[in-house]
Order: C-alpha cells, then sequence, then structure tokens
C-alpha cells in the first residue's frame, strides 16, 4: 500500500524505521523508532520492512550546535 496525496492508503504501503546507533540501542536495550514503525504498521494493517541501515559515524543532532543571533 502507499500513501497518495488525499491520504488514502494503498495495497503497496510500506513502512520503515530510521534505525538508531548500536551504542543507544545497547544503552536503551531497544531501537525505538524500529518498535514505533512496527507498532504503526500493525495499526494500518500494512508491511513494516527494515529498508536503512546506518554506515559509518556522524554526530548526534543534539551536539550540533546553532548559533542565535
Amino acid at each position: 500500500m502507499s500513501v497518495i496525496p488525499d491520504g488514502t492508503i494503498t495495497s503497496d504501503t510500506v513502512v520503515t524505521a530510521i534505525p538508531r546507533r548500536r551504542t543507544n540501542v545497547r544503552e536503551y536495550g531497544y531501537d525505538q523508532s524500529q518498535k514505533i514503525a512496527k507498532t504503526l504498521a500493525k495499526l494500518l494493517c500494512v508491511r513494516y520492512e527494515k529498508l536503512l541501515s546506518r554506515k559509518g559515524f556522524s554526530k548526534e543532532q543534539k551536539q550540533i550546535i546553532t548559533i542565535f543571533y
């Protein structure tokens, strides 16, 4: 199912999650993004698929400094 512009879910819609860092998964014991995506897929009666993976290392967004003027 896919969502078309009017918000309708069709037969090819798939729900996926943005994966968390392994260190965060180890710290919390689970990937909350994946858990939310799986629950949403179940509620919408659509498939959940793991389509994304993490490659390499990047700074956490909460550590990126924004300068306010």
